[in-house]
């Protein structure tokens, strides 16, 4: 595979809400952390990994570096929305 495929392949994931995020992971009865891994603050979902989480805000830094930062996903977008209205912009 290369990097278009799976670049596809995550989107669709986080698309269909197939990532083992905490509440899929509790939702089976599996163990998992109750709060943000990467920042221990919030509930563990995957628009909050995606987006909102203070690490993943580097997407914001990314974008900057190429002046690209209109296509910033917006607090009100899910990863979904995000991912689509970007496309869209190109």
């Amino acid at each position: 595979m290369n990097l278009s495929h799976n670049s596809f392949l995550g989107m669709w994931l986080v698309a269909h809400n197939r990532c083992w995020s905490a509440g899929r992971l509790a939702r089976r009865g599996l163990q998992h952390h109750e709060c943000c891994i990467l920042c221990d603050q919030e509930e563990e979902t995957i628009d909050k990994l995606m987006l909102a989480c203070i690490f993943a805000q580097i997407w914001f830094s990314l974008l900057c570096l190429v002046s690209l930062q209109s296509l910033c996903p917006q607090p009100n977008e899910t990863s979904f929305e995000w991912w689509a209205n970007a496309v869209e912009s190109f």
